[in-house]
């Protein structure tokens, strides 16, 4: 089950990326968030979502599903569109919407997780 726990440095929410295949990604949603997939998504990526219950701060899980992740091509594509949609949901939970006021933060913090993951799975 590889993943990395990273810690959202400006807004305090956890993300998670998970790499692997189908079966990586209900070990770690079992043994995390105890969700049970009977049969876990076969999308190559997804970005989820949940607040903590204990904590009550949001937690963020990027994922990637490929059995050669490292090895993929498209492991560009795959981060840059999911990196935008985890940028989203930071965004949307701190209430920061897309505008022309606000797209150069958005672009930023889109390049510091897409930096991040992609030094990760080198």
């Amino acid at each position: 089950m590889p993943h990395k726990k990273f810690r959202c440095p400006i807004y305090g929410a956890t993300v998670y990326l998970v790499w692997g295949t189908n079966k990586d990604l209900a070990d770690f949603l079992s043994k995390h968030f105890n969700v049970v997939e009977e049969d876990p998504s076969p999308e190559i990526g997804s970005v989820s979502s949940e607040i903590h219950p204990k904590a009550n701060v949001e937690q963020f899980i990027l994922y990637t599903v490929n059995k050669n992740y490292k090895n993929n091509n498209t492991k560009d594509e795959i981060l840059v569109h999911e990196t935008f949609h985890l940028v989203k949901r930071i965004f949307k939970w701190i209430g920061l919407s897309l505008s022309d006021d606000s797209e150069e933060a958005w672009a930023h913090y889109q390049g510091y997780w897409y930096s991040l993951f992609k030094n990760t799975l080198k």
